[in-house]
């Protein structure tokens, strides 16, 4: 059975496919190699800061914290909008186009139920930060420690981490460990969808 990639593993993977070594792209973004050590064990998660910094040098931070790459790791040429909503799955999911809120730019392919919707609150820290724009594809089928976002059938909504599955529940986390795990019947979910890319809103000020 195929061990299933870590943030580390993957940050370790997107900097030595464009870099010679790690030491050497950690000092060029003023990283200490410790620091950056901790990263690639897990022990830490890259926050807004950083993350800026991997993606101004390239680095896929999408595939780094989701796992999520589009069309097998070759992003599409053009960004394309996609509707933001701030209520998931109140409506028909083909009739985004008249419903949304806002519109926001991903570089992903156009597709219909795929919109994006706004984080709120600090349970996905350090990986997903209050604001941060996320891009949902609910094309696909979540796989087990992806983030999903979640519409529940009284009305609530959640993005968490996908942990466990079984015939009637599923298992659902946070990053932030100051929130208890969650066990939801399936009959009470309405839409599970992965969360395929994110956008970074680096709060100044």
């Amino acid at each position: 059975m195929t061990k299933k990639k870590s943030i580390g593993d993957r940050l370790r993977e997107e900097i030595l496919k464009k870099y010679k070594s790690v030491r050497s792209f950690s000092l060029s973004i003023d990283i200490i190699p410790q620091q950056m050590q901790n990263y690639l064990t897990s022990q830490f998660v890259p926050g807004g800061l950083i993350l800026q910094k991997l993606a101004d040098m390239g680095i896929n931070i999408n595939y780094v914290l989701t796992g999520n790459q589009s069309a097998g790791g070759k992003y599409p040429s053009r960004y394309n909008d996609f509707p933001v909503l701030s209520k998931i799955g109140l409506i028909p999911l083909d009739r985004l186009d008249i419903h949304a809120d806002d519109r926001a730019f991903f570089n992903h392919p156009v597709k219909e139920k795929c919109f994006s919707t706004i984080v709120r609150g600090n349970s996905m820290q350090p990986v997903l930060e209050d604001g941060d724009l996320v891009l949902i594809d609910a094309n696909l089928i979540p796989k087990i420690d992806d983030i999903v976002a979640v519409r529940f059938t009284d009305g609530d909504q959640v993005i968490k981490r996908f942990k466990e599955s079984s015939k009637n529940e599923i298992h659902l986390i946070s990053e932030n460990k100051i929130y208890d795990p969650l066990v939801i019947n399936r009959n009470k979910i309405d839409l599970l969808a992965p969360i395929v890319q994110l956008q970074r809103i680096i709060k100044r000020g």
